[in-house]
């Protein structure tokens, strides 16, 4: 009877570690574009936030994801910022960068993170931990924020029941809840790096923008295209004509619906479910002379 061989035990091979993250700008008003970093309490150390990708994910799905996870804030990514690659454990893990800017959110603290602050480019190419990541910084260009422009298309804030105003209806303004929505609205878009204000002729669009302009020292322009009844090839034709710049429109519950669903007849997609709330803002992003993509963000603080 022939003997048989031993079974030999053979290794499995050690997977690459896949990761994705974020380097997170914003323009501050004041400051100039900074950069995110993320303090990590397990590793005592500044990182920009990443994170491993879950089974079946892409890149930039993860990458997204993890930063949101981390900081708080949801994020539109704009390109692939490059790939790290080094050891942990004796396997090699990748990580893919892409530049994103947030639309929403607050950072809380939590398990991975404790604490994250914005900084200035140089200031984070000192306090940051790591090399790869002061390099993925050190290659963000000065004009970053020029280069990717975006359009924001703001429905006013709560302005109370017509029916109990008694002047002309565009004299109506803003509630006391709408004063506030105000405030969020120029919370938000105050690090955009927005550069031209303009609302439709009806006060409460205009107040809708006093807080941001004034924290922004711009002046309100005016323009029949965004009033109430305005055809909506009129709106979208402003819109698109503000497609090479970073500004921010103020304008009302049945004009921007109807321009943005004239500007997705012609090819821009809708990353969200549209809705289209008072106090409510649309992010549009151009892609040459047309908007490619657009995503909705809801009134809040």
């Amino acid at each position: 009877m022939a003997r048989r061989s031993p079974m030999t035990k053979t290794k499995k091979p050690r997977l690459k570690i896949r990761a994705a993250g974020g380097v997170v700008l914003r323009a501050h008003h004041a400051k100039g574009l900074q950069v995110l970093i993320a303090h990590r309490p397990k590793y005592r150390d500044w990182t920009l936030p990443k994170g491993r990708l879950d089974k079946g994910e892409d890149d930039l799905t993860a990458a997204l994801r993890e930063v949101e996870e981390e900081t708080g804030y949801r994020c539109i990514a704009f390109e692939d910022h490059g790939l790290s690659s080094y050891k942990v454990n004796s396997r090699a893990k990748y990580v893919a960068w892409y530049t994103m800017e947030p639309i929403s959110g607050r950072f809380v603290p939590n398990d991975e993170v404790d604490e994250v602050r914005w900084v200035a480019l140089d200031q984070a190419e000192r306090e940051l931990t790591y090399r790869s990541d002061r390099l993925h910084v050190a290659n963000v260009p000065d004009d970053w924020v020029r280069a990717n422009p975006m359009t924001y298309v703001v429905r006013h804030g709560h302005a109370g029941g017509r029916k109990d105003w008694k002047g002309p209806d565009e004299e109506r303004p803003l509630s006391d809840k709408g004063l506030e929505q105000a405030k969020g609205i120029s919370r938000r878009l105050r690090h955009a790096g927005i550069t031209r204000l303009i609302s439709s002729p009806a006060a409460r669009c205009i107040q809708t923008f006093e807080p941001l302009a004034e924290k922004l020292g711009l002046e309100i322009e005016i323009h029949e295209a965004l009033a109430e009844g305005t055809k909506p090839e009129a709106t979208a034709a402003l819109l698109s004509g503000l497609s090479g710049r970073r500004a921010a429109v103020s304008s009302h519950g049945d004009a921007i619906p109807e321009a943005l669903d004239h500007l997705a007849r012609r090819g821009m997609r809708f990353n969200d479910r549209f809705d289209c709330k008072k106090g409510s803002t649309w992010v549009l992003r151009p892609g040459g002379t047309q908007f490619t993509d657009a995503w909705y963000v809801p009134p809040g603080p």
